[in-house]
């Protein structure tokens, strides 16, 4: 640097210096006044607001306490007014909401003899006992004032201040400015990445150059920005992965979900265990179709899943104070030089285990655990939600096994037997059909429709099936076979739980069909050879109301062509809006398709009810239909 520029460097800095000194003290000097002269403002006015509210305190005149806060408060010198009884409690409040409050500030006025001054940065308190002309004290009054003319008045000097600063200063700013900027050129492009940084932007590294601590704060700007690249990236691969995992179909998905997200995330293997409640294994989940699993965990082992299942808690293996040591089995068969193995913990209980395991053996730290937390919390509820949607559709498959035949029979008519439970019910619901054979050339033709759907239907309606099919078998009588069920089923006291039933025998060689109703969709019979549709009537409530009901047996013969069609309220209550497919739709279809076989006419008869409404079926629909040869 020359002599010139030095010298034009110092003369420059002596201004600076020397003005803003004498600027400096003059501000001070005016600071002190405009001060002391808000001090005597809050003086006069604390004082005048204690003699008007003397008298009110004295009479113990709330209302009017209040008009003298309301109305003093008009003035706009003034933001707030308090009043407090001798207690220190808060009786009048221009704001109207510390009523009963006992700010500390008041009662240190009540203490005191004299008015207490509290400077706060954007208002003054005021604080004074009010006492009596005995000089008793009656209570105390708290003003606060707003410091815009303080802080005006501040503004103005400060601006006065500035033009004389900045005309004294010039010259020297000029020569700093040039100076500065050669100073000052790696702050700037450390103050560009921080900002990029604060934006979420790509960062790149700053030079580490500009002298020993320039060059010191760009390595920690370098390091601090790659830790931050690496949170952000992490953090947006754990929202993929809680999107992703609501899109895995099964348990299985949700494992190749999960390790497809952990390598990028902390550099680690994942590996999921779900428990079998009633044996309480945990076994390994396989993330692709047919890997090989390792060997079933039990609770009661002292493997690192076991103790992390039983104990709800996490358990570290290698690293500084980890549980266990490294090489450690955390399973049968699988052993990690690091790791951290976590319950699968939810509201509903511990759905099983996860954990991450390190390839390298390296010691996963406090970010990779919280992070393993993180991605631990995502995953529990979608794996047990899946545990008990499997459970659910094994117990739903295993129940429907149990409504409907698993194969129609040969009854020597064109036979064709459905059920169709609402689409929204995942297979399972309270509607079913029944064909017994009775011994001889005799069957028996069961449609039912339990109240309600889903699962507790379902188990009603398993439950009346095997009533009436063991009564129909003992009688061989519809009446006698619904009167026998209804009293058993009215024994099972299922409030609100009742089902409709029609109950028919048939004799395929004869086409006698003897049946009884009980609160039933009346089926109907179409005779191809009069084109007349006939509706089976019948009397009696559904089973499970009333246990003395009784059932009347009723008789038709079936002709060579006719066409009986039995059917649960999911056909004919069918909607579009406010309007139901019906009987006559239903009779259509079944005339309209007279000449097509049994099955065709349950398709197509399913089909329209689709058509129809233009959506899934809202009901289940158990259908049976018999044509004569």
């Amino acid at each position: 640097m020359s002599t010139r520029v030095r010298a034009t460097l110092i003369t420059a800095a002596f201004l600076v210096v020397l003005t803003l000194t004498l600027i400096g003290i003059w501000l001070l000097l005016q600071g002190r006044y405009l001060r002391e002269e808000q001090y005597r403002r809050v003086y006069v006015v604390t004082h005048l607001i204690e003699e008007v509210s003397q008298g009110p305190l004295e009479e113990g005149n709330i209302l009017r306490l209040a008009r003298v806060a309301d109305d003093t408060i008009a003035d706009r010198s003034i933001s707030r007014i308090m009043v407090s009884d001798r207690t220190g409690a808060v009786v009048a409040d221009s704001d109207h909401e510390a009523y009963g409050v006992r700010p500390r500030l008041m009662a240190r006025a009540l203490r005191s003899e004299d008015e207490i001054v509290v400077a706060r940065p954007d208002h003054w308190w005021g604080a004074i006992a009010v006492r009596n002309e005995a000089g008793q004290v009656l209570g105390a009054v708290m003003v606060r004032f707003p410091t815009e003319s303080l802080v005006s008045a501040q503004r103005r000097t400060w601006i006065i201040g500035l033009v004389m600063a900045l005309t004294g200063i010039l010259l020297g700013s000029v020569l700093a400015y040039f100076a500065a900027r050669i100073v000052t050129r790696p702050l700037d492009r450390l103050l560009e990445g921080i900002r990029r940084l604060q934006a979420g932007e790509a960062v790149e590294p700053i030079p580490e150059s500009g002298g020993p601590e320039l060059a010191e704060i760009g390595r920690a700007f370098n390091e601090m920005s790659g830790t931050v690249r690496q949170r952000v990236r992490r953090l947006e691969l754990l929202n993929q992965l809680a999107a992703d995992l609501s899109l895995a179909g099964n348990i299985s998905a949700i494992a190749y979900t999960v390790r497809r997200y952990t390598m990028p995330m902390i550099n680690a293997e994942s590996f999921i265990w779900v428990v079998d409640p009633l044996s309480r294994v945990l076994t390994m989940v396989p993330t692709e179709e047919g890997e090989s699993v390792g060997e079933p965990v039990s609770a009661s082992s002292r493997s690192a899943v076991a103790v992390a299942f039983v104990e709800r808690r996490m358990v570290v293996v290698g690293g500084e104070g980890g549980e266990m040591p490294p090489g450690s089995e955390i399973a049968p068969g699988l052993t990690a030089g690091s790791a951290i193995v976590l319950p699968l913990i939810t509201n509903e209980g511990v759905a099983g285990v996860l954990a991450m395991v390190s390839p390298t053996g390296r010691w996963m730290g406090k970010e990779d655990i919280a992070l393993t937390w993180a991605i631990s919390n995502s995953v529990a509820p979608v794996v047990m939600a899946r545990l008990r949607a499997e459970t659910q559709s094994r117990a739903a498959a295993t129940l429907q096994s149990l409504l409907v035949p698993a194969e129609t029979p040969e009854m020597g008519v064109d036979l064709s037997a459905v059920y169709t439970p609402a689409e929204e019910m995942a297979g399972l619901g309270g509607d079913y059909y029944d064909l017994i054979p009775l011994g001889d050339s005799r069957w028996c033709i069961v449609v039912g429709d339990t109240s309600g759907k889903g699962l507790e239907a379902a188990q009603h309606t398993a439950t009346a099936k095997y009533v009436i099919r063991s009564y129909v078998l003992e009688y061989g009588d519809p009446a006698d076979a619904l009167y026998w069920s209804n009293r058993a089923l009215v024994l099972q006291e299922q409030a609100g739980r009742f089902i409709t039933v029609f109950c028919g025998v048939l004799d395929p060689d004869t086409g006698a069909l003897t049946f009884a109703n009980a609160g039933h969709t009346l089926p109907l019979i179409y005779h191809p050879a009069s084109g007349l549709v006939e509706y089976l009537s019948g009397q009696g409530l559904a089973l499970g109301i009333m246990a003395e009901e009784s059932y009347t047996d009723s008789a038709v013969r079936l002709h060579s062509g006719d066409i009986f069609c039995a059917y649960t309220d999911g056909i004919t209550e069918a909607r579009r809006g406010s309007e139901w497919f019906g009987d006559r739709r239903l009779s259509e279809v079944v005339v309209e398709n007279s000449r097509r076989s049994a099955r065709e006419i349950c398709d197509t008869l399913l089909q329209e009810v689709r058509d129809f409404t233009g959506e899934a079926l809202r009901d289940d629909v158990a259908l049976v239909v018999i044509k004569m040869p």
